[in-house]
């Protein structure tokens, strides 16, 4: 229930096993929970990478979903989202030893994570996901265009300080290859 209501998009997954009507009862659930996620119907988990990474939030809906957070947060849960950004190419091996303080430091705290990064250097896209401390990462296509390389981080878990792994994310873009602490 609580991992519903704080994320950015829902995948309703096999679809070849329920009738129309199920679906339907479903989704209405959902959206009751959480009705400002996006949510995406797929059969055997096949999901457009574009879909699950495409995160850009309108202004309002961002507005919307911090609100129902902040909510949900005086109502006593403690799960949280937190969505990481990056305009700016990433050095990987700083990305790397971030990444493993993370899960080295929260491991217990930590659910699940995703995100495509753009690492310096390299025209292709580095996709990277875990749960608690199975962590992986491979690269994948190239971008598309070069204006639009961009990095997307999601980490969903337990009593997540969301200004706190924001800064670490940001000390760890601005050094190229130190070890810098996660939060």
């Amino acid at each position: 229930h609580k991992q519903v209501a704080l994320a950015d998009m829902l995948v309703i997954n096999k679809l070849d096993l329920v009738t129309s009507a199920e679906l339907g009862e479903t989704a209405e659930l959902l959206a009751e929970i959480n009705s400002t996620a996006r949510q995406l119907h797929a059969t055997k988990a096949e999901v457009p990478w574009a879909a699950l990474f495409n995160l850009e939030l309108e202004p309002a809906l961002l507005e919307r979903r911090r609100h129902a957070a902040t909510l949900s947060a005086h109502r006593g849960c403690q799960v949280s989202c937190v969505t990481l950004s990056s305009e700016t190419d990433i050095a990987f091996e700083a990305f790397q030893a971030w990444l493993q303080a993370l899960v080295r430091e929260r491991h217990e705290d930590l659910y699940r994570l995703k995100g495509i990064v753009a690492v310096a250097g390299e025209p292709r896209r580095f996709v990277v996901h875990g749960i608690h401390t199975e962590v992986q990462g491979s690269y994948a296509a190239a971008w598309a265009d070069a204006s639009q390389r961009h990095s997307v981080l999601v980490v969903i878990g337990y009593r997540l300080d969301a200004q706190r792994l924001q800064d670490s994310f940001r000390r760890m873009q601005e050094l190229p290859t130190a070890h810098p602490h996660a939060a």
